[in-house]
């Protein structure tokens, strides 16, 4: 089972990896690639591909928190800050919706 899941963890990565040499910009695909690193316990990279999904637009910090893929990047401190980060950012966003929401713009 370990050989077969190696296999496929290893065929997913490349899967992503050429995406984004094709010229992917997509956020989900970023993402991907920081899961699969998470799984693998590359926090280096994981935090890396996780900090690029940010930086292309993806926002779902609510999600994060409850990933099972995600789950080895949990206690790390870098991945505490980019969440803390995210969470602030959205907070913020929320605020303004709610405040132009108010005045009836």
């Amino acid at each position: 089972p370990y050989r077969e899941a190696r296999k496929m963890l290893n065929q997913a990565l490349n899967l992503q990896q050429k995406q984004i040499s094709d010229g992917d910009e997509s956020q989900f695909t970023r993402y991907l690639l920081a899961a699969i690193y998470a799984i693998e316990g590359n926090k280096t990279e994981a935090n890396a591909w996780l900090q690029k999904a940010i930086d292309t637009g993806w926002r779902d910090y609510y999600f994060s928190q409850r990933d099972p893929w995600l789950e080895n990047l949990r206690n790390d401190e870098q991945y505490k800050l980019m969440m803390a980060q995210l969470k602030a950012k959205l907070d913020s966003m929320r605020k303004k919706v709610e405040e132009m929401d108010a005045k009836g713009k």
